[in-house]
């Protein structure tokens, strides 16, 4: 769907059965931001007609030169997300090393 949506726009598509769908999710795809790239949204299908009531909010705090995400989700984002560096940290710290070598170090290191 890339540059499909004009900017401010989100798109349902209802007629496609995913794994999603029949879980009882309803997502969204929207343009907030210049960016050509869309995002999907996903809502309970409970809270879906309440959830969309929400979507203008959403567009408001997007920044227009941003990547599309509300400015909000990206600063819990980069405060929250989980490095490489602090995954290789906690494998070292928590699993044994006869487990890692079997399961996290290609064979191709082995020879």
């Amino acid at each position: 769907m890339f540059g499909l949506l004009n900017e401010g726009e989100v798109l349902e598509i209802t007629e496609i059965k995913t794994e999603k769908t029949q879980k009882g999710i309803k997502t969204l795809y929207g343009r907030f931001s210049k960016d050509p790239q869309v995002i999907g949204l996903d809502f309970l299908e409970e809270q879906f007609e309440e959830a969309v009531k929400y979507l203008d909010l959403l567009y408001t705090l997007t920044p227009r030169d941003g990547r599309g995400i509300p400015l909000w989700l990206d600063i819990v984002d980069k405060d929250v997300k989980v490095t490489d560096d602090m995954v290789k940290a906690l494998v070292e710290t928590y699993i044994d090393r006869d487990i890692r070598e079997r399961f996290f170090n290609p064979k191709r290191n082995k020879r």
